[in-house]
């Protein structure tokens, strides 16, 4: 199975990253065109566009990698950036939000110090109850999904689960938010 994943870019282009290559979608002639071939064919499982560049989640044993909108150029790092490649990631109020899973950095991560500047604030919560997070951590074939709409964050999860659905009472998660300089 390939994963694809769109996403537009600060070029206002739409990009399709899956089956080993990119692709952009041409609105003049309705069809996508290839643009490059990806570093190799696993399949990625998310993406988010950061500052011009395109940053790709393979999992979370693989490397994280990005793609330069305009050099056109791949970069990869040694380490997974995000941990838990079934998180939802978007770009929205110039941070890259994170929703379920978890992040960490090697125990090495001082030696990346001078060219990754990391870390994390908590700037929104999202209300859920017990039985709304047993519902998304127990969902078999999960897919989370983060968008951006207008100044609101959307996380969006779907899947299958046998049993009734979950009714809201107020309790109360964070999203996490992230700067990533990747230097």
């Amino acid at each position: 199975m390939v994963i694809m994943k769109l996403t537009s870019n600060a070029s206002n282009n739409i990009l399709m990253f899956g089956s080993g290559q990119v692709s952009r979608f041409d609105f003049d002639k309705i069809r996508w065109i290839k643009v490059l071939d990806m570093p190799n064919s696993k399949e990625y499982h998310n993406t988010v566009c950061f500052n011009s560049y395109v940053y790709i989640v393979v999992d979370e044993v693989s490397a994280t990698i990005r793609y330069g909108e305009r050099d056109g150029q791949w970069q990869r790092r040694r380490w997974a950036i995000f941990e838990d490649y079934e998180s939802a990631i978007c770009q929205y109020d110039d941070k890259i939000m994170k929703a379920g899973g978890s992040t960490s950095l090697p125990d090495s991560y001082g030696h990346f110090a001078p060219k990754l500047n990391y870390y994390f604030r908590t700037k929104y919560i999202m209300k859920l109850t017990n039985s709304q997070k047993n519902f998304i951590t127990t969902t078999g074939n999960g897919v989370r999904i983060a968008i951006q709409w207008g100044f609101v964050p959307f996380v969006v999860y779907l899947g299958m689960k046998n049993g009734p659905d979950p009714l809201p009472n107020g309790e109360v998660i964070p999203i996490t938010f992230m700067n990533l300089l990747w230097g």
